[in-house]
């Protein structure tokens, strides 16, 4: 991996080159984008090592999960809180949804598209709502923030 590379690795939709080839890996470029929003959730940090035609480590820090006595800790407080994943991609939406279960210990709820996202949003009330920026099928102006309004409007209705 170059030095531009290395700088860009973590942007989302980066993708890099593939192998020195000259050809753009394949996939969507949110891989490393996701796992580095996850290390900074955790206050932790990702480091690269790379030389090109030589190989990539990825190693992450994470800090010890010790809290003070009598304390919850961030993530204590946020677990077993209702999240709606949507994306148009399965296997996105499965990496999605798993992390967040097995890290965070939330109750995960998924749609495929923005109709189902508002259809779900109503009846399960998610606090947090991972949404992919260009929604499918969501009503209104903008995709995004159909699926978005949801939860509140649902909200507000009851």
């Amino acid at each position: 991996m170059t030095a531009e590379e290395k700088a860009r690795v973590f942007e989302r939709f980066y993708r890099g080159d593939d192998g020195g080839s000259g050809a753009r890996g394949t996939g969507l470029g949110l891989g490393l984008s996701i796992v580095k929003s996850l290390v900074d959730l955790h206050q932790g940090r990702i480091e690269v090592e790379s030389e090109p035609g030589q190989g990539t480590t990825f190693r992450v820090l994470l800090p010890s999960a010790a809290s003070a006595p009598g304390t919850l800790s961030a993530l204590e407080r946020i677990r077993g809180s209702r999240v709606l994943v949507v994306d148009d991609d399965p296997f996105i939406r499965k990496l999605i949804a798993t992390t967040l279960e097995d890290v965070a210990g939330f109750v995960l709820h998924e749609a495929a598209d923005g109709i189902e996202a508002v259809e779900v949003a109503e009846r399960e009330r998610p606090t947090l709502v991972f949404l992919e920026s260009t929604c499918r099928g969501a009503m209104g102006s903008t995709p995004a923030g159909s699926c978005a309004r949801a939860p509140a409007q649902a909200a507000r209705r009851s």
